[in-house]
């Protein structure tokens, strides 16, 4: 009986050992994953508030450069395009 329990007592203490590791290694998890996103979070405001509006966005570096491009495909097709039409 006494041998019987005292198992009984080691087996119980290695059960609150496991529990209290896993609810250590728990714990770790959420505490880096709570991190990891203020990581983020602050990365992304620092990004934000530092981002140079001085500058145009890329799209409008194309605006002028396809503007003039349109603007010559047009003149050719207005002047030279319609006189090879007319004369088939």
């Amino acid at each position: 009986y006494y041998n019987n329990k005292l198992k009984m007592n080691q087996i119980q203490q290695v059960n609150k050992q496991g529990r209290k590791l896993f609810k250590y290694h728990i714990d770790q998890n959420i505490q880096r994953y709570k991190n990891q996103q203020m990581f983020t979070y602050r990365v992304n405001r620092w990004r934000w508030n530092t981002k140079d509006h001085s500058t145009p966005l890329k799209f409008f570096r194309l605006k002028y450069p396809l503007m003039w491009s349109f603007t010559a495909i047009l003149v050719y097709d207005w002047t030279y395009g319609w006189t090879q039409l007319s004369s088939h």
